[in-house]
């Protein structure tokens, strides 16, 4: 996680900004997680994606699981698609699975990486679109944070870094 961080720093612009989004204990708190979601695709509905010849009337399972596994946090979707053509009289099947870990890390631990890499946090939000951050519901932290130089002081910052 340090080097990942460190690379961010030379690869952002000297006035940028980086975003991090990352899972709050009242997510990891949860031992695991299952949904299932049921899609009817209809040809008219999906034309503005492109050529409906592609996408035809039919239906979309997703099951969505959510678990820890060791130090990480293990999202999985699991879809199964039916799709109907009717010029050609045949029905098609799709199934796909995707799996992400994320590494779970401890805010406090988190913002002291942050700090000893270059970058100061300019605020933690609750949701992607900057709604507040709330320790007792909030799932996920989103961290907006800005590079620092080295050996000069942000603003806001109270301590020189000398």
């Amino acid at each position: 996680v340090k080097l990942a961080i460190r690379n961010m720093w030379y690869h952002i612009k000297t006035d940028g900004h980086l975003i991090i989004d990352l899972p709050h204990s009242v997510a990891l708190d949860k031992p695991s997680d299952q949904s299932a979601f049921h899609y009817d695709l209809v040809q008219q509905n999906l034309t503005a994606l492109g050529s409906p010849m592609l996408l035809e009337d039919g239906t979309l399972e997703v099951i969505r699981r959510s678990y820890k596994e060791k130090d990480r946090r293990v999202q999985e979707w699991y879809g199964f698609a039916q799709q109907y053509s009717k010029q050609k009289k045949v029905k098609y099947y799709t199934n796909w699975t995707e799996r992400f870990d994320e590494l779970i890390i401890q805010a406090p631990q988190f913002e002291a990486l942050l700090e000893e890499e270059g970058f100061h946090v300019v605020a933690v939000y609750g949701d992607q679109v900057g709604g507040e951050f709330d320790p007792t519901t909030s799932t996920r932290r989103y961290y907006v944070c800005a590079r620092r130089f080295m050996g000069t002081m942000v603003v806001g910052d109270e301590h020189d870094i000398g």
